[in-house]
């Protein structure tokens, strides 16, 4: 799937169980953004990612942004879990390697 810029996705868990993991993309990157053009980064892009569970079942949330404010970021992701359901968490674990689904939700302030 595409990048799209600050929009939270959900997906099936990674297998290292860290909480909280980021990875900054290199300059170059290609993305969509907000108006779906694509455009390539002249700067670094963060990928933020974190392990939930809600009921039995776990998921992850995931973001790609510029913002490099890490406890921002990870502070908005917790926030966005508290609003997924178990369904959309079952959902999202059956996801194959490329088949994660975007959420209707952006990080604040992006907009």
């Amino acid at each position: 799937m595409e990048i799209i810029i600050d929009k939270i996705a959900i997906w099936k868990t990674t297998f290292h169980k860290e909480t909280f993991t980021v990875r900054e993309h290199p300059t170059g990157t290609r993305y969509l953004n907000e108006v779906n053009i694509y455009c390539v980064s002249d700067k670094p892009l963060y990928r933020y990612a974190k392990n939930y569970k809600v009921g039995k079942t776990e998921f992850l949330l995931f973001v790609r942004t510029f913002n490099g404010d890490k406890k921002v970021v990870e502070k908005q992701l917790d926030e966005v879990a508290k609003t997924v359901t178990e369904s959309q968490a079952k959902k999202a674990i059956m996801a194959t390697a490329n088949d994660f689904e975007y959420l209707d939700k952006k990080l604040k302030g992006s907009d």
